[in-house]
């Protein structure tokens, strides 16, 4: 055990001796070590972070909430696999509808991006815009913060209503309650019914 120690002391001499003849060296061995364990709790961090999201968003469904899309949730590779399938139709939902028996909401959605949203002389461009049934506020989880989500017999009826969200609250009712006035979504004219 003797031995030991004084073999020990005698490597960690020559190996301060060794360091503080290459100082450079040294400085440099340690800062790629200090970079390279950076790097790597970085890279875990930001793994953990994207999986949290992930799962977050997916669990903002539901547990007990099916989603069909003719794109996979997350696309990875040639995207024009996805692009040139079949769009989804009102025919296959009202299908799947008569199948299902076991429901208690199935809302059909659509979205578009780029949609211009105007009322009088304030615009909002590049707005999404998503396009369901009643049952989106189910489906969606989504909350109301005033008026009230479209019913069934607006929806049966075609009726334009639309609810928006607190941006473009922001943007074109600043200082008004915006609920039940006019927008113009790419110059066709909705009455707005509620806001979330």
């Amino acid at each position: 055990m003797k031995n030991f120690f004084i073999e020990f002391g005698e490597v960690l001499a020559i190996a301060l001796r060794a360091i503080r003849a290459n100082k450079l060296r040294s400085i440099l061995t340690t800062l790629g070590i200090i970079i390279g364990i950076v790097a790597v709790t970085t890279m875990s961090t930001a793994i953990v972070g994207l999986r949290e999201a992930f799962l977050s968003s997916i669990s903002s469904l539901g547990s007990d909430v099916l989603y069909v899309s003719k794109t996979p949730w997350a696309t990875i590779g040639d995207w024009s696999r996805y692009r040139n399938r079949k769009d989804i139709t009102l025919d296959h939902y009202e299908k799947l509808k008569s199948i299902i028996k076991n429901y208690e909401a199935i809302a059909p959605t659509i979205s578009t991006f780029g949609m211009k949203v105007k009322r009088g002389s304030k615009s909002l461009t590049s707005t999404v815009v998503y396009g369901s049934t009643e049952n989106f506020q189910r489906t969606s989880q989504i909350e109301l913060e005033n008026g009230r989500f479209m019913n069934e017999m607006e929806v049966d009826a075609g009726r334009k209503v639309c609810m928006i969200g607190q941006d473009i609250v922001n943007e074109l009712f600043p200082f008004e309650n915006p609920v039940n006035q006019d927008i113009r979504i790419n110059n066709v004219p909705f009455n707005k019914g509620v806001d979330f």
